[in-house]
């Protein structure tokens, strides 16, 4: 009878377990849809895009820890460069603990370079965000070239 006492608090534990990711997976993704995307609905004049990149922030060990594996779509339009993970992704609010979710104007890329990868070309964009505060975020890519040649692209008026 004691056994199966146990047995009990353990189920009951796993099921509070379950309830709680559970509650977390609902709120983020509330919070999300009430918050909005950060990109237009309208498609701007694209440059290079990319889904199923890598990414992994550089911002703390967090952000580090939750790196995204064939998780991103990286675009680049004529004024900005876009990271943002699939739908998925938002699960947890995985976005903000992994700083993975960017809509940065090209005049604010300070830097951009080749870094090994262990399955892609790996690039390391740095970046000044709308807060002044510097950032560095290491991208996982099929074609690193034709992404840095779109990054370097000017804006053409017509």
């Amino acid at each position: 009878r004691v056994a199966e006492l146990g047995s009990l608090g353990v189920m009951s534990d796993a099921l509070w377990a379950i309830i709680w990711v559970g509650l977390g997976c609902l709120s983020s993704l509330a919070y999300y849809a009430i918050r909005g995307s950060k990109f237009p609905q309208s498609s701007p004049r694209i440059l290079y895009t990319e889904s199923f990149a890598f990414g992994r922030s550089y911002r703390d060990v967090v952000s580090q820890f939750c790196a995204a594996a064939r998780a991103l779509v990286i675009t680049v339009t004529e004024d900005e460069l876009w990271i943002r993970p699939f739908r998925a992704f938002y699960v947890m609010f995985l976005p903000s603990l992994s700083d993975l979710e960017h809509r940065i104007p090209k005049r604010s890329i300070t830097a951009v370079r080749d870094a090994p990868h262990l399955l892609r070309q790996g690039v390391i964009v740095e970046f000044t965000d709308g807060k002044g505060r510097h950032k560095k975020i290491k991208l996982g890519l099929k074609n690193a070239d034709l992404f840095k040649r779109a990054l370097r692209s000017e804006t053409h008026d017509t």
